[in-house]
């Protein structure tokens, strides 16, 4: 399954521990700036932050926010704004294309 940390109105989805995919190590917020950091990707792919105000939506719904490319030890780091309007928002980390 995939466990939700958050605090408020913010949610981080993650994988489950043990999984050998990109995860988030990582949060924290500063006004409407959410700062997001990571590891465990593949070393110079290719990474696409996603967000919806429903985690219930298919990922195909979800607006991608950020794309960026993992550091040579599969790291990242990001800063995405959050709107003050959602009631909730919903973060999930795709590898790849």
């Amino acid at each position: 399954g995939v466990a939700a940390s958050g605090s408020g109105r913010i949610y981080i989805l993650q994988p489950p521990a043990g999984t050998a995919i990109p995860r988030f190590v990582g949060v924290n917020g500063s006004g409407n700036s959410l700062m997001l950091s990571g590891a465990g990707g593949p070393p110079g792919g290719q990474y696409v932050l996603l967000a919806s105000p429903d985690v219930a939506q298919p990922l195909s719904n979800w607006d991608a926010v950020a794309t960026n490319f993992f550091d040579g030890s599969g790291a990242f780091t990001l800063t995405t704004s959050v709107s003050p309007s959602q009631p909730h928002q919903f973060f999930i980390l795709k590898s790849g294309n």
